[in-house]
């Protein structure tokens, strides 16, 4: 299934075990950016850093025109604020499919605080103002 291996490493990602994420996502066959995206977060985590930059330089060459969240996940998951931000603009100016489900991300927790989150999230739509704001009105039929 595309992407099952990969959501398996991110899980084991998120419980802080990376040799078990890394294990997943070199199982992931049906989502090649996603096997190369999980690479590198694996072997950032494990302190390889000459893995994760030649794994992140791969995702970034093949997907980051196309897919630049992507990118500001891995940017994002290593503290690099900056470079998180400059992508997630070149994700809205792209409109990129989905931009607007980024704030879902777990990869963006580290720059949760920082207040260029909360720019980015209203200028998706996604600020908490903007979705309490949306009403929903259910008509079930007779």
């Amino acid at each position: 299934t595309i992407g099952a291996h990969y959501g398996i490493g991110i899980a084991h990602l998120l419980k802080n075990d990376p040799r078990e994420a890394l294990e997943a996502f070199r199982s992931e066959e049906g989502d090649e950016e996603y096997r190369v995206k999980g690479m590198a977060l694996a072997h950032y985590e494990l302190g390889q850093r000459e893995e994760f930059e030649r794994y992140f330089t791969e995702l970034k060459d093949k997907w980051g025109e196309e897919w630049p969240s992507e990118i500001a996940h891995v940017y994002a998951w290593t503290g690099d604020a900056d470079s998180t931000f400059a992508w997630l603009d070149k994700a809205a100016m792209a409109e990129e499919g989905g931009v607007n489900e980024q704030f879902l991300q777990p990869f963006f927790v580290p720059v949760h605080n920082d207040p260029r989150w909360a720019a980015f999230r209203e200028r998706t739509g996604t600020a908490r103002e903007q979705l309490d704001a949306v009403e929903f009105k259910v008509t079930l039929p007779e």
